[in-house]
């Protein structure tokens, strides 16, 4: 049984609260906080801190640690909001990373907020690799539903093979992925509550209008 919009902010969860503000679009404070897109149960909103122009996050309405611990029926759900992002501007997401650090909170995972938030980043979907030889592969799969449900942290990558490859993400640092494509592209400003690239993130915005 699902929440209530109402229900959504009663955690000490930022992305709670910044889901909340999502939705009541008429009491929106931060324009980073802009709704691009809804499902029944996910929002997509810009990435505060992108990595490049585009780079957005679908996160879940509702309070849950991360997409592998919610139902097979949310995890159709993502899939089919991957569909309909490639199909809205190919010439931005056609080229598509996706990338999760799902965090459990009773383990030492590095995800920053322990609510399920996947990014999505595009034009680096043929660096995929590069998470290959720094992670211990744990699943992969060509279809979401044949993926096992995990209950340790985890790093969930999809690129160009368009294969899911699930990673052991025990003890990882704070924003592993920022870290990593941040290090392949050679410049050191991947922490978004220290560089939040307002520009580019208004610029995401203008992408989705």
């Amino acid at each position: 049984m699902h929440k209530s919009q109402n229900d959504i902010n009663k955690t000490s969860c930022k992305l709670c609260d910044v889901v909340k503000e999502s939705l009541d679009q008429g009491s929106q404070t931060k324009k980073y906080n802009s709704k691009l897109f809804e499902t029944e149960n996910f929002i997509i909103i810009p990435a505060l801190g992108p990595l490049c122009v585009g780079h957005v996050m679908v996160t879940s309405k509702y309070h849950q640690q991360n997409l592998l611990s919610s139902t097979k029926n949310l995890w159709k759900e993502y899939d089919e909001i991957i569909s309909i992002v490639t199909k809205i501007n190919q010439k931005y997401y056609s080229n598509l990373l996706e990338a999760e650090h799902g965090g459990f909170e009773n383990y030492n995972s590095g995800a920053c907020i322990n609510h399920t938030h996947i990014n999505l980043i595009p034009n680096f979907g043929n660096i995929e690799n590069i998470f290959a030889k720094l992670l211990t592969p744990l699943q992969s799969a060509s279809n979401i539903s044949d993926i096992k449900s995990y209950n340790k942290p985890y790093v969930s990558i999809r690129g160009n093979s368009k294969n899911i490859k699930i990673y052991d993400g025990m003890n990882l640092p704070s924003q592993f992925i920022r870290r990593v494509i941040a290090n392949y592209l050679g410049y050191n400003t991947w922490e978004w509550g220290k560089y939040y690239k307002l520009n580019d993130v208004s610029k995401t915005i203008n992408l989705w209008k």
